[in-house]
């Protein structure tokens, strides 16, 4: 299931590249690392700085997880901020994903299931910057919600199945293949079938 996570990424790279006010590096030479922190420096509204810093969190899991808790850390206070609940989701489900990665299951647990909350609510669909989700067909504001907490239960699902909680992990699995063939997500139902 650890395959989910550079989905997760090339998910973030395709949302970022929407943002007209997303600055872009000058230079041809920047690549990776270089270009998302000139983009940090350079971003000049919240929106920006928000899905920089987590596109930077993202960059640094798998390798750097205590890092990319630390760009998930700032990117939650802007979202939290700007009352941006749907982007708060989104950030706790990366956080618990790094810590399920640094085997601290508890505190990931528990912003799984913050995530969770927060996703229950229909009222919260308007609440992100960014909705516009390539990897889906026709998304909207509903979609974005949906889906959000479809990635919440498979990274939970992960957590239950390294903590040997198959039944449970069973059924988040089920449930985030459930949610992803309502919303079209194919990239969502490819992992839940594996």
């Amino acid at each position: 299931l650890l395959q989910l996570l550079p989905a997760l990424s090339r998910a973030q790279q395709s949302r970022l590249g929407s943002l007209d006010d997303r600055p872009k590096p000058t230079s041809r030479w920047f690549t990776g690392i270089d270009s998302l922190t000139a983009a940090l420096q350079a971003a000049h509204t919240d929106s920006a700085r928000f899905l920089t810093l987590v596109e930077l969190g993202w960059y640094h899991e798998g390798f750097n997880n205590e890092t990319a808790l630390q760009y998930f850390d700032r990117a939650l206070s802007i979202a939290e901020k700007n009352n941006r609940v749907l982007d708060e989701a989104q950030t706790l489900t990366a956080k618990g994903g790094m810590l399920t990665l640094l085997n601290q299951y508890p505190q990931a647990f528990g912003f799984f299931q913050e995530s969770l909350k927060l996703t229950d609510d229909p009222a919260n669909e308007k609440t992100a910057w960014q909705t516009n989700l390539p990897w889906l067909k026709n998304p909207s504001p509903h979609q974005n919600r949906i889906n959000v907490r479809a990635w919440t239960h498979a990274f939970m699902g992960y957590l239950m199945d390294v903590t040997n909680n198959v039944k449970q992990a069973i059924f988040e699995y089920k449930e985030a293949k459930r949610l992803a063939e309502g919303q079209r997500d194919t990239s969502l139902q490819i992992r839940s079938n594996a």
